[in-house]
Parts: structure tokens; sequence; C-alpha cells
């Protein structure tokens, strides 16, 4: 997830706000601290213009 906020020039703030959840949570997410959770999945993909399978992934995917 880290490197698709970075490849959208995005602060962990950013991505906050536009997904409606807490920096924090943002960090912990990219660290492996917390676990995304279905009901996000789909807000972070929004936000970060993937698909949502991409944020499983191991880095962004190439079309």
């Amino acid at each position: 997830m880290r490197e698709l906020r970075l490849a959208k020039s995005m602060t962990q703030q950013q991505l906050a706000d536009a997904t409606g959840m807490h920096r924090v949570s943002i960090n912990k997410m990219e660290h492996g601290q917390l676990d995304v959770g279905v009901s996000n999945v789909t807000a972070l993909a929004s936000a970060l213009g993937v698909d949502a399978n991409e944020l499983f992934s191991k880095g962004p995917t190439s079309a």
C-alpha cells in the first residue's frame, strides 16, 4: 500500500483524508500492524486509483 501511495505522490494524511480514515491507521496498515479490513479496501483502492486486488500484491502491477 505504501508503494501505491508514494507512486501517487500522496502523504499518509492525504490518503487518510481521501478515505475518511485516521493517519495513524494508514501508518499501521503500511507497517503490517493493522489489517486493512474488508470495509476499507474499496475506499483505499478508490483513493489510490487502483483495483482492490492491487492492495494485496507485493507492488504495483503492470498493465
